[in-house]
């Protein structure tokens, strides 16, 4: 890595919001969603690394191709929409591969019910509109943005 030019300080802020209510359910179902993915992931994965692992005249090559066919079709079969299925199965191939760098992390683990809530919700690419994100936060909360559509 260079060294910077620069030698001030970079100040990062991050800000911290509690709902006021009970989050819609247009939120937790498309987190339940991918939560049920990543895990379905997970459960695929090490039963690949484990045929590779005990089959004596195991293709690593072949049953990799077979796993990353039927992590497909599972994004396929999960529910969720163009933009938050192949999301998910590239957050999880990023985690294995970064855990398969380092041999004592142990791979992607399966995921709780507190961590379901991990959607992102961006103006461009989102689980739910933008308005309607905007429409349920100003009900949280009154000072918030209002947008038209």
């Amino acid at each position: 890595m260079r060294k910077r030019k620069r030698d001030w300080p970079l100040t990062v802020y991050k800000f911290w919001a509690r709902p006021l209510r009970e989050l819609p359910q247009e939120m937790w179902d498309p987190a339940r969603r991918m939560r049920e993915l990543w895990n379905a992931l997970v459960r695929l994965y090490k039963d690949a690394h484990f045929a590779i692992e005990t089959l004596p005249d195991a293709d690593f090559r072949q049953i990799s191709a077979q796993a990353d066919q039927a992590a497909r079709r599972l994004v396929g079969q999960s529910g969720l929409n163009w933009e938050c299925g192949p999301e998910v199965l590239d957050r999880f191939r990023a985690a294995r591969t970064k855990s398969l760098r380092a041999i004592h992390r142990g791979g992607p683990r399966l995921r709780a019910e507190s961590r379901v809530l991990k959607t992102h919700l961006r103006a461009s690419r989102s689980p739910i509109a933008l308005h309607k994100v905007v429409s349920l936060l100003s009900a949280f909360s009154p000072s918030a943005p209002s947008v038209s559509v």
